[in-house]
């Protein structure tokens, strides 16, 4: 390799960084763009919040992970479509296609006398491509307009502009934007507080007595006024505990952060308070309740007040939601009396222990997708690591002198979208079906780890699992498949040859598909040993199985590709550094399956152990439904 062409591999390498760098960038802000339908309820605060509002931060920050690795590889992914000769090697190294040359190349598919901007000369060698200097090697030029293009251009082209909206409403969904904090509110919103009237609660006598005027107003004009009364009660005393700040007192940089949603809802709460002090006949200079005012005057009054109510203390606890979610909801310092302050106390951490109870139910309620989640960044983080290892250590030496670097990045990209394509939407469909059916009042799925558990409703339940993970894993596998064919030999030739390569992908895409699948049904049953309190016994056997049954899956389809033809002598196939051995072609082949096995099935379980011990040790029955 010349020099020049040296330098123009490193400039390629700086440019394509830099165009990295812009799609993140251009992700920070994106990604803190609202893609959810307002709540109904709670629609008056959800607007005023950002994304970034609604979860605290570490959850935050695994979310815009998520949406910024899946647009880094749609990015590098084109990137590697534009520059063709490096997609040639991009096949080359692709699991399950290294043998593109002999059964769908040369041998079965000619090359192409002009496809995707490459042209060959009779032996089908490139003797002229686009974007590529001969001398230099690539155009810098291609990763930066391609990165100007998502900075700039896709919010513009409606195609563009939706595929980015869909991963970036995915990553909020999964990470719980605002579905967790709006399950939460409304969990607390029908949650009794209080049913009596116990001194030393932050409360005084005129809330009570504001309290009583309020429901002895409301049953003399209204029908059926228990729930007003108990909304109005969460009113007043939730105005006492926080906005005033009587037991509770929100950490400062927190409160000062939602400074303009209190702000917002103190106004409003004022407001409320002050008509129903007036529509009740409730005197607050004296301090007590008095004769009502003229009922039948103000009696069309109050269906708008009630509806006033059930808004205003929906946004209170929307409020207290938040602030609990970003732990900011601290207990007032005590009063000069000490047993005052000691009852107060023990209010605040019983109040406090409902709340955080409420949201580590939702929370579990919902660890299917939080489970996906983390997940997904694991399978993918390891593909990553393990192809730069693994590349380093084998690969390296078959590449010239001064492409060894984009050679790496190329064999890191080819195993981590593989990787993405066998197991993320496998385990995205199965975990979603199982959420679904859990989650439905009544729950209609059946976990076989609990005690009395139906044989004849949970084997069906799983084998549709196992379809549906099978059926998506391949069809994306078939897809993928096609895309590296037709970059590598061009779209008219895979066309004449349409049947010989989609036998061939099945051959070769059903060992992956079948790998995509067994992740997936594993991970839902790992979910239901956890729910069931069973995981801490059959923890080891998941991690053992999983591995072991990934490994076997890649060596039975390795037998199959050899029986069917695609591979030839396993001794001949050709590598990136010269002849395969058998033995390493078969360390090649099981030992990925067997890590990504071990590592994903670890992985899901010390999730489920760490964030959640008492439930991991104990298990858990059915979700808690919000009337």
């Amino acid at each position: 390799m010349t020099p020049e062409a040296v330098q123009g591999a490193e400039g390629f390498l700086v440019a394509l960084f830099f165009g990295a760098v812009s799609v993140w960038l251009h992700a920070i802000n994106q990604f803190n763009r609202s893609t959810y339908d307002q709540s109904k309820e709670f629609y008056r605060l959800l607007d005023k919040l950002r994304p970034s509002d609604l979860r605290k931060s570490d959850v935050y920050r695994q979310a815009f992970l998520f949406y910024s690795v899946i647009l880094t590889l749609v990015y590098l992914a084109v990137v590697a479509f534009l520059t063709v000769p490096g997609l040639q090697q991009f096949a080359e190294l692709v699991p399950g296609l290294s043998s593109l040359g002999q059964s769908v190349g040369a041998g079965v598919l000619p090359a192409p006398d002009y496809v995707a901007g490459v042209a060959f000369d009779e032996g089908g060698a490139v003797k002229d491509l686009e974007g590529v200097d001969p001398a230099t090697g690539y155009s810098a030029a291609i990763p930066l307009a391609v990165g100007l293009a998502v900075v700039g251009l896709a919010p513009n082209v409606p195609g563009l502009l939706r595929l980015e909206q869909f991963v970036r409403a995915t990553a909020h969904q999964l990470s719980g934007i605002p579905t967790h904090l709006v399950t939460v509110a409304l969990a607390l919103r029908h949650k009794p507080l209080l049913t009596s009237e116990p001194s030393g609660q932050g409360l005084q006598k005129s809330d009570w007595d504001r309290i009583r005027a309020y429901s002895a107003a409301c049953d003399r004009n209204v029908e059926n006024a228990e729930r007003f009364t108990s909304d109005a009660t969460k009113i007043i005393i939730l105005r006492r505990w926080i906005l005033e700040q009587a037991v509770f007192a929100p950490y400062l940089p927190i409160s000062t952060r939602y400074h303009f949603v209190e702000a917002d809802v103190r106004a409003r709460v004022a407001a409320l308070v002050a008509e129903l002090d007036r529509i009740s006949g409730y005197a607050a200079e004296e301090g007590n309740a008095t004769t009502g005012i003229d009922d039948a005057r103000v009696r069309p009054d109050w269906t708008r007040l009630i509806a006033a109510t059930e808004d205003t203390v929906e946004d209170l606890c929307l409020l207290v939601v938040l602030y609990e979610e970003h732990q900011a909801l601290q207990i007032a310092s005590q009063g000069a009396d000490e047993a005052e302050g000691d009852e107060r106390l023990e209010v605040a951490r019983r109040y406090l222990a409902s709340v955080s109870g409420l949201m580590e139910q939702a929370n579990i309620d919902n660890i299917a997708s939080a489970l996906f989640f983390r997940l997904t960044l694991a399978i993918l983080l390891m593909a990553v690591v393990g192809s730069l290892i693994y590349g380093w250590v084998f690969l390296a030496d078959g590449f010239e002198p001064g492409w060894r670097t984009i050679g790496l990045a190329k064999h890191a990209l080819a195993i981590t979208l593989s990787t993405a394509v066998t197991y993320v939407p496998a385990l995205f469909f199965t975990l979603t079906f199982q959420q679904s059916r859990y989650v439905s009042v009544p729950p209609v799925w059946e976990n076989p780890f609990m005690q009395g558990a139906k044989r004849s409703r949970f084997v069906p339940q799983l084998v549709v699992c196992g379809l549906i993970a099978l059926f998506v894993a391949f069809f994306f596998r078939i897809g993928y498949h096609l895309y590296v064919v037709i970059s590598a030999v061009g779209l008219e030739t895979v066309r004449e040859r349409l049947w010989q390569v989609i036998d061939f992908a099945v051959v070769q895409e059903l060992m992956f598909a079948l790998q995509g699948s067994a992740v997936a049904v594993t991970a839902a049953l790992i979910i239901d040993a956890w729910r069931a309190g069973r995981l801490i016994v059959w923890h080891w056997w998941f991690v053992a199985a999983l591995a072991l049954l990934l490994s076997a899956i890649a060596l039975v389809g390795l037998a199959a590709q050899v029986g069917w033809g695609c591979l030839g002598t396993l001794a001949d196939r050709p590598s990136g550094c010269g002849r395969t051995p058998t033995w390493r072609l078969v360390v090649d082949t099981a030992l990925p399956a067997l890590l990504t096995g071990a590592v994903a099935a670890i992985y899901a379980v010390g999730f489920l152990r760490d964030e959640f011990p008492e439930v991991y040790r104990k298990g858990v029955g059915s979700p808690t439904a919000v009337p």
